[in-house]
């Protein structure tokens, strides 16, 4: 007997099996209750077109608006938690596109190969370039830390609920809707 398994994928986000949560950070001056609302209502009508139901509560996580009483928690947990990786980060503020390649001209901190017979060199060299990214993010924060906390304020954050739990075809509708950046979480 053969079996053949197929599969109809509406797009190649239907193929990607890795679990996600996705944070939303929204630039709008709309209310908690009206983009809860909203929320509701698109998850109500993407759940009656697709013949399913999907509770608010199951989609959707934390919503919260970010203020003076949250922001310090919020930057905490957005940079201190890797949310995006530090090493992109750095080089994006630094404006490098490869910050090994920055340390090796600027510094000389160059690998050595083959990497079984140079493996304490290398390691120092990995340590040197670790420690000059985390001294270029503990200053780059110390001086743009007002800045960034002055940008968010008054800007509303959305969790998922847990991973693959908002419907994708929604992300770009609360994208444009609230001017949202989208961070995946991993």
């Amino acid at each position: 007997m053969i079996q053949i398994l197929l599969l109809s994928p509406s797009s190649f986000v239907d193929v990607i099996t890795n679990s996600s949560s996705e944070l939303f950070i929204c630039d709008t001056n709309k209310s908690i209750d009206f983009v809860k609302g909203f929320l509701e209502t698109c998850l109500d009508t993407y759940c009656m077109g697709n013949d399913e139901h999907i509770p608010y509560d199951k989609a959707y996580g934390d919503l919260y608006k970010i203020d003076e009483t949250n922001v310090d928690r919020f930057l905490d947990t957005f940079f201190n938690y890797n949310y995006i990786s530090w090493k992109w980060k750095v080089e994006k503020l630094m404006g490098v596109s490869d910050f090994r390649k920055y340390c090796e001209e600027e510094y000389g901190l160059v690998m050595k190969f083959p990497w079984d017979q140079n493996r304490s060199h290398n390691e120092k060299v990995s340590k040197q370039i670790e420690d000059l990214s985390n001294d270029y993010e503990r200053a780059w924060k110390t001086k743009n830390y007002p800045k960034i906390k002055e940008h968010v304020i008054g800007q509303v954050v959305l969790y998922s609920a847990s991973d693959n739990s908002i419907p994708y075809p929604l992300f770009d509708l609360m994208e444009h809707t609230f001017s949202a950046e989208r961070i995946h979480l991993g």
